[in-house]
Parts: C-alpha cells; sequence; structure tokens
C-alpha cells in the first residue's frame, strides 16, 4: 500500500465507505469456523481410556514376578508414577511434542499450535523441526476438541514409555529417584523424540529433505515407546548398577513367578488394549488409513509373538511359565506398530513370531551373560520389539496404503498413481521403495535410541551421585561401621565402653 493524501469524500464517497466500513466491520466481527464437535470426536476419547490398559498391563507382569513386600511397594509406587507423568505432561510434554502441529494438520482445532523450534539455520528450511513451543499447560491453543483428543490419544504411550524406567527402579533406589526420572521423562526426553516424528519434526520429514521415502514412519509408537522407553530403562539398570549376583554353580533360570494370576489378566489387558491404543490418534483420518487392517495386525503381532515363547519354554522345561508368553507378546506387539496399516498381515504375524521367538534368547543374554537385573525382561523386550518394529517398516511395507504420508506423494508416488509407504517387498503393481525407506527408519531407530540411553545415562548417573553423596552426608563422611560381634548363646551383649557388666558369664578363650 502506497502512502499519500485521502482525498476529501463526497456525498457518493461517503457512502461509499460505510458501506465498506460496515462490510468490514461484519467480517471483523463475525465468528471464527467453528470446532469440531467433542462428540465427532467422541470415538478417540473413550480409545484414549482404553489404551491405558497397556501400561498396565506392563505394571502387571512386572508385580507378577514380586515377593509380597516387593508388590507392595511397586503398586504404591504406581498411582504417583502416573500423576507425575500427567502433571509432566500436561506442563510441558505436549507443547515440546505437538506445538507445531498445526503446521502438519490444517484443521481449525490446531490452528493455534504452529510454533515449531529448530537448532538449525533458516537456509536449511522449514523442514528440519526439533520442538514444538506452543500449548504449555494445555492452553493458548492446545484446549481445542482436537487437541484434547491428541493429548488423551498420546498420554498412554507417554506412561508406559516411562512406567519401563520407573518400574526397573522400584524399591531399589531412593524413593524419589523413580519420580524425578518420570517427570523427565513423560516432560521432555519421550516428548522432544515424539515430536521428530508424530509432530511434524525432521525425522517425519527426510522423505522431503533427503529424499529417503515417506521420512521416518511410526504409526503406533515402536520406536517411541520401545526404543525410547527402553533405552531410558536401560541407562538406570547400568547408571544405578543393577545387576545379578554371579551363582556359576545354579544353572539358569527364568523370572520367578509368585502371582501368575496377574501375568495372565496383563495379557488380556495387552490385548484389550490394543483396541484403544491403536485407534485413538485423530491426526489419523479412517478415509486415509484401513482401521480393520490396523486392530487385525496389532493382534497377529501380539499373538505371534506370545505364541512361540509359550511352546519353547514349555518343550525346554516341561511346564508353562506365564512370563514369557507376556515377554514375547509385548515384545512381538511393538514389533508391529510402527507399520501397522502398511504390512500385509502375513509379515505382522511372520514379524511378530519372529520377534518372540528371539525373547528367550535375549532375556539370556541381557540376565545371564550381561549380569542386568531387568525384571522380568521388561527392558529386553521393549529394545527388542521395538528395533525390529521400526526396520520392518522398510523392508515389508507394500505400498498399498499411505499416500500422502509426511507430505510425500499425495497424487502419485514412484511413478504409480496411489502409491503409498513402501519397502523392499511391495503388492503386485507397486515400485520398491528400496533402500531409501530404509535409510529413514535406521536413522529414526538409532535417533530414538540414543537420545533415550544418553540423555538417561546422564539424569541417571547424576542421580546415583546425588544419592551417594546424601549417604555420605547422612553419616557425617564417616567410614562405615563395622558389624557389631555376635553373642554366644546365653551371653548378656557388653554395653559400650571397655568393662563388661558384672553378672556377665564368663567366656572360656579355648572353647
Amino acid at each position: 500500500m502506497h502512502r499519500g493524501i485521502i482525498p476529501p469524500l463526497g456525498r457518493k464517497g461517503a457512502w461509499t465507505f460505510l458501506l465498506w466500513a460496515g462490510l468490514g466491520i461484519t467480517a471483523w466481527a463475525a465468528p471464527a469456523p467453528p470446532e469440531t464437535s467433542p462428540y465427532a470426536l467422541l470415538w478417540s476419547y473413550m480409545a484414549g481410556g482404553v489404551a491405558f490398559l497397556v501400561p498396565l498391563a506392563l505394571i502387571l507382569w512386572v508385580v507378577s514376578g514380586l515377593e509380597e513386600a516387593e508388590g507392595k511397594a511397586a503398586t504404591l509406587l504406581v498411582p504417583t508414577v502416573m500423576a507425575m507423568a500427567t502433571l509432566a505432561y500436561i506442563a510441558t510434554g505436549f507443547a515440546l511434542e505437538f506445538g507445531g502441529v498445526g503446521l502438519l494438520d490444517p484443521r481449525h482445532g490446531f490452528s493455534r499450535l504452529v510454533w515449531e523450534w529448530s537448532a538449525l539455520p533458516e537456509q536449511w528450511g522449514p523442514y528440519w523441526g526439533m520442538a514444538g513451543f506452543a500449548g504449555w499447560f494445555l492452553a493458548k491453543g492446545a484446549g481445542s476438541p482436537e487437541a484434547v483428543a491428541l493429548f488423551i490419544g498420546h498420554l498412554p504411550w507417554i506412561v508406559a514409555a516411562t512406567f519401563i524406567p520407573a518400574l526397573v527402579l522400584r524399591r531399589r533406589v531412593p524413593a524419589a529417584i523413580p519420580l524425578i526420572v518420570a517427570l523427565f521423562t513423560a516432560g521432555f526426553l519421550i516428548p522432544v523424540a515424539g515430536n521428530w516424528t508424530h509432530g511434524g519434526g525432521w525425522l517425519a520429514r527426510l522423505g522431503s529433505t533427503l529424499g529417503w521415502g515417506h521420512g521416518f514412519v511410526d504409526v503406533g509408537g515402536s520406536a517411541l515407546v520401545g526404543l525410547g522407553g527402553g533405552g531410558v530403562g536401560l541407562a538406570m539398570l547400568l547408571a544405578f548398577r543393577l545387576t545379578r549376583e554371579k551363582a556359576p554353580d545354579i544353572p539358569p533360570t527364568p523370572p520367578r513367578v509368585t502371582e501368575p494370576l496377574l501375568a495372565a489378566v496383563g495379557v488380556i489387558f495387552l490385548v484389550v488394549g490394543t483396541v484403544g491404543w491403536t485407534m485413538n490418534n485423530p491426526l489419523y483420518r479412517p478415509e486415509i488409513l484401513p482401521l480393520h487392517r490396523i486392530l487385525a495386525n496389532a493382534m497377529l503381532g501380539l499373538a505371534g509373538g506370545a505364541a512361540l515363547p509359550a511352546l519353547y519354554i514349555w518343550f525346554v522345561a516341561g511346564e508353562h511359565h506365564p512370563h514369557f508368553p507376556l515377554a514375547g507378546g509385548f515384545a512381538g506387539w511393538l514389533s508391529v506398530l510402527a507399520g501397522l496399516p502398511f504390512l500385509p498381515p502375513w509379515t505382522a504375524l511372520a514379524v511378530g513370531m519372529f520377534t518372540g521367538l528371539l525373547v528367550p534368547l535375549v532375556m539370556y543374554l541381557v540376565r545371564e551373560k550381561g549380569r542386568l537385573d531387568d525384571p522380568a525382561g521388561l527392558v529386553s523386550s521393549a529394545l527388542l520389539g521395538g528395533l525390529v518394529g521400526t526396520l520392518v517398516v522398510g523392508w515389508g511395507a507394500d505400498g498399498r496404503y499411505g499416500a500422502g504420508w509426511n507430505g510425500i506423494g499425495a497424487e502419485a508416488y514412484l511413478g504409480v498413481p496411489g502409491q503409498g509407504v513402501s519397502g523392499a517387498w511391495v503388492a503386485a503393481g507397486y515400485v520398491p521403495d528400496w533402500p531409501g525407506q530404509m535409510y529413514a527408519q535406521l536413522a529414526g531407530a538409532a535417533a530414538h535410541f540414543f537420545w533415550a540411553f544418553l540423555l538417561g545415562s546422564l539424569l541417571g548417573v547424576g542421580l546415583a551421585l546425588l544419592a551417594w553423596a546424601l549417604r555420605r552426608l547422612g553419616r557425617g563422611g564417616a567410614s562405615p561401621t563395622p558389624p557389631e560381634p555376635t553373642s554366644l548363646p546365653g551371653e548378656i551383649p557388653a554395653p559400650e565402653g571397655d568393662t563388661p557388666p558384672e553378672n556377665a558369664p564368663h567366656r572360656d578363650p579355648d572353647r
């Protein structure tokens, strides 16, 4: 607009001005486009609640192998850790993960979540986002029905990933340490990694920036929960030196089971929670992704992962052991989450069975060779399932679904109209996307694990040193007090000092 002197208005000009002013005032005062009705998102809200059965299944799995006192302590820890994780995700986690989701999804409910931060200069382009910066405390744009549905849908993921290191630390460190780990994990570590993939960050944009397929794909959270939560859990095992005592004369034994009923209920909760977990994300629209394939593949991965470990331990030990089907089921379930809508059902079943068959071997290596006290194989199963699930997309995605995923190939991809996310083995009529999609999956797997493991190690070592220093200060810096001598039967212990009591019986030194 050029600056200048506005000429005087005549009678006609005055009416014209008033007409345009009235139109302008009307347009300014008009209400904003209507938000999505909360009732239209009712299924997302309900599915998010059902998805909480998944972290509950992990709790029952671990508690089923504890003694009564340990089980009580772990049970009391659960509501506190869940409260800390929820508060941390409300305060900072959701903003860090989805503060820029409005740049990815144009719906009105996300229109104010458009702040995405990057450490790289502007010359690198707009596709290198690393953290969101809007929606703190679910305010200023994060209170719309769509944003609340997104919060409810992803909170079970955050809670599940947080419980993995928390259950590793239960009753074996000062009580405040698991709570600090939960705050850090749910409020910063996992949400930042989630932004890279689900919030439109740099991993999701690898297809646009480097030409690697459709960018990193993790539909159901294989990398976020498995590699993220498992990476923090492994860091805590090493930082606090939670190892098992060497017993060379005792043959290897599977994890103990004190409450087999809890383990069985945990399997049921994992099955039911899968329904909510796979169908609660409002970012994934039914017209784009096949919900029937998503649910079927999740169930096939879980069943395949649970079946072979159960048969293996029954064949080797001659009896049923409830930990192995639950560990195998959890690993098999994680192994298909990343590519739920993109894998053929037979691939999901085969991958689940393959992952489940590896679970006893990985648990043996971690517990017996690495001497790490991994409770019930939780960390082992999470890392194994997360790694397999992340990489299988680059190998087994068949190209039938996912056109336009992460902004790639909305009309055609690799010269084929409607081709979606593709790996090395694709359906007839589609072109393999090898090795581009595998490059993206390898980058995503490495980024999630090393981010979680390195930051978890820094936090764990710092907390371990702090706990050691507080113990030293509590003793005044003195050396540990030697144990008191044991009294003989019928002998009255000597009081502090050098003179024994007169009525103390004489002890013959030659006896």
